[in-house]
């Protein structure tokens, strides 16, 4: 095969990986916000005050709880 079609196979095929991704990272949008929350059930721990889960009473410790993110679609506002 000639160099130009071998270079024009590889592009096409890198053109098509970008638009994928733009797509799929379009559709998704950005991250934004971080929840601490709690391992075991979920709730989210802003402002707790206690040494504990209100919701499942699990000990708030750094291996206890998870950070979230919030995905939000572009284009998309909040309830804010």
């Amino acid at each position: 095969m000639p160099t130009s079609v071998v270079f024009n196979i590889l592009f096409l095929i890198v053109l098509a990986i970008l638009a994928a991704y733009s797509l799929i990272r379009g559709w998704r949008g950005c991250r934004t916000g971080e929840d601490k929350r709690c391992r075991k059930c979920g709730y989210i721990l802003y402002g707790i005050a206690c040494a504990q889960c209100p919701e499942c009473g699990l000990p708030i410790s750094p291996g206890n709880t998870v950070m979230t993110c919030t995905p939000r679609r572009s284009g998309v506002r909040s309830a804010e």
